[in-house]
C-alpha cells in the first residue's frame, strides 16, 4: 500500500510533460528489515516534508483532499527518509520484521 501511494504520487504529481520517465524500485533485506527504495526522475518533491499535513479532526466531508496517503505511509513504515541526488528523487522505506511470537 505504501508503494502504491508513492509511486502514484510520483506518476501523478512529478511529471508534467510527455517525456519518457524512469521509477525504480529496488527491495533488499538488511539485518532483519526489507528496505525498499523508490527513485524517480520526476520534479523534486520531499513527501514526508512537502505533503500536506491532513486535518484528521475535521469531519470527513470537510477534508482538504491531500496529505492522507502520504500521513498513512508514515503511520504504516518504520523509517523513512528522502534525499535528492543527481536529479532524483529518493525515497527509503524501511520496514522491521515482526517479533516471532
Amino acid at each position: 500500500m505504501a508503494l502504491d501511494e508513492l509511486v502514484t504520487n510520483a506518476i501523478n504529481y512529478g511529471y508534467d510533460d510527455d517525456a519518457r520517465h524512469e521509477i525504480k524500485i529496488t527491495g533488499r533485506e538488511q539485518n532483519d528489515a526489507l528496505v525498499v527504495t523508490l527513485t524517480d526522475d520526476g520534479r523534486a518533491f520531499n513527501p514526508f516534508a512537502d505533503a500536506p499535513q491532513p486535518d484528521l479532526s475535521a469531519d470527513v466531508a470537510a477534508r482538504k483532499v491531500g496529505g492522507l496517503g502520504v500521513h498513512l505511509v508514515r503511520e504504516l513504515i518504520d523509517e523513512v527518509a528522502y534525499q535528492r541526488r543527481d536529479a532524483m528523487n529518493i525515497v527509503t522505506l524501511v520496514q522491521h520484521r515482526a517479533a516471532a511470537k
